[in-house]
């Protein structure tokens, strides 16, 4: 079922796509434009082409950009966010008080900082930089995505793969390497090839989920700071 808020979400994002293309576009592309996203959102929308800006309205909020990168958001319930875009992110600020989003293009690295600390994402298709190093590096698996969040008081590290052979096994191998490093084994479910175990340390709590099937089996190991 596609909601309203789901709709307005892509709107937005067609909108602010169609923003950036818009310098060669004429009074008549607008309308046409206009038309397009309205159809998507069931909302009014209202673009200014001439001045590089960019308005979205709807039951669900609204959100417009000026050419300088400048914005403001609105919510359903009133609250209001505003924001300056410039090559390196965009800060934000609203009723929590301001943010600093961080973003690296080439690599998808994502950087906030707020009043109350700082966050950081990174993906890839390795082992994560950060991952700890009193946490065993898992073994024959070759890595398909991998993640880092982390903040002032807590990170997590997750990587995904496919392997050969059982997940069960697998969760087994590297239980067992844990176990070996001062883990303790928490709870594991086990039903046909699929696995569900967890480990934990003093520091931190590592879960294994295992997925296998005639085509192919994957593994995803998420380690998190306690």
């Amino acid at each position: 079922m596609t909601t309203a808020r789901s709709r307005t979400a892509r709107a937005i994002a067609l909108g602010a796509g169609v923003a950036a293309l818009t310098a060669a576009c004429s009074s008549a592309t607008e309308e046409g434009i206009e038309q397009l996203i309205e159809s998507q959102s069931g909302g009014d929308v209202e673009i200014d082409l001439d001045d590089g800006g960019f308005s979205f309205e709807s039951d669900e909020g609204s959100f417009a950009i000026d050419e300088d990168g400048n914005f403001v958001v609105e919510g359903e319930d009133g609250e209001v966010v505003t924001g300056q875009a410039n090559d390196d992110g965009f800060t934000v600020e609203g009723e929590d008080g301001e943010a600093d989003f961080s973003i690296d293009g080439k690599d998808g690295d994502i950087v906030v900082e707020t009043e109350d600390g700082s966050f950081e994402f990174n993906e890839g298709s390795e082992i994560p930089d950060e991952w700890p190093s009193d946490v065993p590096v898992p073994e024959n698996l070759a890595v398909t995505s991998s993640s880092f969040i982390g903040d002032d008081t807590t990170n997590q590290s997750t990587v995904t793969g496919d392997i050969d052979g059982s997940p069960v096994e697998y969760a087994e191998a590297y239980g067992a390497r844990l176990i070996g490093q001062g883990f303790e084994e928490t709870g594991v479910f086990t039903s046909g090839d699929d696995v569900t175990a967890t480990y934990m340390s003093d520091a931190y709590t590592v879960a294994i989920n295992g997925i296998g099937s005639t085509d192919a089996s994957f593994v995803t190991i998420t380690v998190v700071t306690n």
